[in-house]
């Protein structure tokens, strides 16, 4: 299982290899593919932050 450190390094990687910005000289297909692929890695990123916060909330109220 990776830790938050490797899932962020992996995720940072392929978002510059899908960035919108990075694939202009593509034909269309290619950019629509691109662009669709950058909004879900985000996405994805988005509702795994949410899990991590939720999951240290949880184990903080263990704590406590």
């Amino acid at each position: 299982m990776l830790g938050p450190g490797q899932v962020t390094a992996v995720f940072k990687k392929a978002v510059v290899k899908v960035h919108p910005d990075k694939n202009r000289n593509r034909n269309f297909k290619e950019q629509y593919m691109s662009k669709r692929i950058f909004e879900l890695l985000n996405e994805s990123r988005k509702q795994w932050l949410a899990l991590i916060c939720e999951n240290r909330m949880m184990i903080v109220g263990e704590i406590m």
